[in-house]
């Protein structure tokens, strides 16, 4: 009986083989192009980086004094290196700030989500003293000569080689070293001082305590679903958080009391009002002096000089031609609210404020285009956008992600999760993330991508990144699933598509990894997912009534929608035109002197190209973007970057299978996600569309001829 089964077995093997066999070579035929495309990944094995979290302050500080130490070591062995070659010079700068991002990566992280404030005040602490250092490096005399040794040896690179070391003599340049000596240490210490000036400025806003009392008869019109996402007091009135979005535009949506919706606009567009106007002027003036210094025009120019836009008149041209484009259907737009507001007041002269706008623009919705934004939060829990959205880029970018035990079991929140992402060709391990979805005290107050380490090839081993998601969505109670709004759908998508650029990024050097792109770019690949969510046949794959499992989302609430971005589209494009406008006026017009009022002259620019705020809001101070580094001067290049997601978009949206052609997606992986930085955007974008990219499809969507 044993051999007549081990010889049926054996021809079954044969056969089996066989068909195997010619399955495999079709497989492989089939993913041909696929494979080919992802050789890089094919001939490399993967390791995962863990992350380690410190949870002592001594561990914090202790963690930041050896890896400076050790970085500071090894930058040491580069200067004394006899003979300067690529490997040991330019290669080994990147690898001492990857190895520092091992230190950094976690210790940002936990300044902004971490529930001790000790920990977060100690991790700031450090990310000061990692901040200086970063700004010193490329100040060193001696490491600069290291570098012009190796110049002087006439290198021949090509590709990711030539640009990391163009780039790194280009940092040295734009840090004073064709100035003399005295000036280029003023600089220095002016850099030094922005961090911590920055640093201040993004802390007084993060930690702003201003939590507004409202009465249940002052929130007259507010749904259950909005009241609930607010705390109470003892004695029965309602807290909002000026800094969390989702509780204050419950408010500005739905309270009929207009004194309500103004108190609530007051609060939050005052945050950090008394103490962030002269850290912000200090900033500018200093960042106009550095400018001045390196021989350019403006702050402006010197930024956009290293991004896409190039010269800041460029950047400033761009925003006044979307303003421009669009002024004849804001006017009528806003026309349309005040009417609304006429009516409802019974005034004919009656003004539309800023703090109207989103009150009546709902009220227009769901009477012209019969749209009930909180009636469609039951096609959206928590778990099934996860789950939809998870299936979405398994399926585009042919990866696995699926939910594990966090490395040594830690996690500085019980409700954060974590997650692994798997190549489907390869099976390789392609990184890691956490999920950190609801709000909390001392944490940060809006929606993040957080990279804790990033990725880099060394030899045939690529070591794979780590990320986190900091988000804020509505709090799942006993009887009810966290329900997401729809616009806060597109923002979880948007997100994840920051941490899928940092998963799926496969470059020689840290420096390049995933999302780290001149940032008018870097914005283009999460904004053109949020696109996707607007195509019936993606939302079918999740979009699902919680309570009837046979209902899905309606086509009709999808064209509503539509209907309803195109009746506000000169609203929505001329805010953030405005605080465009504020950024690069404050970068180009000032900082010659700090003798100007802040808030006065940028609360007249949000009159002349938005809405007035009124006088008695100070958002510039609230405007964390203004501080950081990298978006100064720099905030036009979240419309720039759309101008660019809207001719990408049209690829899926011309072909035949539409947004969920899978051949599409493993493209925008290959050509978009892989490369992240390690080439020149516009090569990237060429390789994608087989074009050079242009603002039709942006301009056509907006009505601008």
């Amino acid at each position: 009986m044993k051999r007549k089964t081990m010889k049926k077995s054996y021809l079954t093997q044969v056969f089996l083989f066989a068909l195997v066999f010619s399955l495999t070579t079709l497989l492989l035929v089939t993913c041909k192009s696929t494979s080919a495309e992802n050789d890089v990944l094919a001939n490399l094995q993967t390791k995962l980086n863990v992350v380690t979290f410190p949870t002592t302050v001594e561990q914090i500080t202790q963690e930041c004094n050896d890896a400076i130490k050790m970085a500071n070591e090894r930058i040491q062995a580069i200067v004394d290196e006899p003979n300067n070659t690529f490997e040991n010079t330019i290669a080994a700068l990147d690898e001492v700030f990857y190895q520092m991002d091992f230190m950094i990566g976690p210790q940002y992280l936990l300044n902004n989500v971490s529930t001790d404030q000790a920990i977060q005040e100690a991790c700031e602490q450090s990310y000061l003293k990692y901040d200086e250092w970063v700004t010193q490096i490329y100040f060193r005399e001696d490491l600069y000569q290291a570098v012009d040794r190796f110049r002087e040896s006439k290198p021949k690179l090509t590709g990711e080689e030539l640009k990391l070391y163009e780039e790194i003599l280009r940092n040295f340049k734009r840090n004073g070293f064709e100035l003399p000596p005295d000036q280029r240490k003023e600089m220095e210490e002016m850099k030094i001082e922005i961090g911590k000036l920055a640093s201040e400025f993004q802390k007084n806003a993060r930690t702003h305590d201003n939590k507004v009392i409202f009465t249940m008869e002052e929130l007259e019109g507010v749904p259950e679903s909005a009241l609930k996402n607010l705390e109470k007091d003892g004695n029965g009135n309602y807290l909002m958080d000026s800094r969390i979005w989702g509780q204050y535009a419950g408010i500005a949506d739905f309270a009929v009391q207009e004194e309500t919706r103004y108190k609530a606009h007051v609060a939050k567009r005052s945050i950090a009002k008394d103490t962030n106007p002269e850290l912000l002027k200090k900033i500018v003036a200093i960042r106009y002096r550095i400018a001045q210094m390196l021989g350019y025009n403006t702050f402006a120019d010197y930024q956009t000089e290293v991004k896409m836009a190039q010269k800041g008149d460029i950047a400033l041209d761009f925003l006044k031609t979307l303003a421009n484009g669009v002024e004849k259907k804001f006017q009528e737009e806003l026309e349309e609210l005040r009417l609304l507001k006429v009516r409802e007041t019974d005034d004919p002269n009656a003004v539309l404020n800023y703090w109207d706008n989103r009150y009546y623009s709902r009220i227009l919705n769901e009477e012209k285009y019969d749209i009930d934004m909180e009636a469609v939060k039951k096609y959206f829990p928590m778990e099934y956008c996860l789950e939809g959205m998870f299936n979405l880029y398994q399926n585009l970018f042919s990866i696995t992600i699926e939910q594990k035990n966090p490395p040594n079991g830690f996690v500085w929140y019980d409700d954060v999760t974590y997650y692994e992402v798997i190549d489907n060709i390869s099976g390789q391990l392609l990184g890691s993330f956490y999920l950190d979805l609801y709000p909390r005290e001392l944490k940060y107050s809006h929606f993040a991508h957080f990279g804790l380490q990033g990725g880099k090839k060394k030899g045939d081993v690529f070591e794979r990144p780590v990320s986190a998601l900091v988000c804020n969505f509505p709090k799942p109670s006993k009887d009810t699933p966290s329900l997401l709004s729809f616009d806060e759908v597109l923002t979880l998508f948007h997100e994840f598509g920051h941490c899928m650029h940092s998963m799926l990024s496969i470059t020689n050097f840290f420096s390049y990894h995933g999302t780290s792109t001149v940032s008018d770019f870097v914005e283009a690949p999460s904004q053109m997912l949020e696109q996707f969510l607007m195509d019936k046949a993606v939302l079918d794959t999740f979009a699902v009534n919680y309570q009837d499992p046979n209902d899905k989302i309606p086509q009709d609430f999808l064209d509503k929608y539509e209907k309803t971005l195109k009746a506000s589209i000169a609203q929505s494009t001329r805010g953030q035109v405005a605080y465009g406008m504020i950024d690069l006026t404050l970068h180009t017009q000032y900082g010659k002197d700090e003798n100007f009022d802040l808030i006065k002259v940028t609360n007249q620019i949000l009159k002349d190209y938005w809405m007035d705020y009124g006088t008695e809001t100070s958002f510039v101070t609230g405007f964390t973007h203004l501080a950081s580094n990298h978006y100064a001067a720099g905030y036009y290049g979240y419309k720039w970057a759309e101008a660019i997601s809207y001719d990408m978009a049209e690829l899926f949206r011309s072909s035949p299978k539409g947004f969920l052609d899978e051949e599409l997606g493993m493209k925008l992986r290959h050509e978009i996600y892989q490369p992240g930085g390690s080439r020149d955007e516009n090569q990237s974008i060429k390789a994608f569309l087989g074009r050079k990219w242009n603002n039709n499809a942006f301009f056509k969507y907006l009505g601008i001829n």
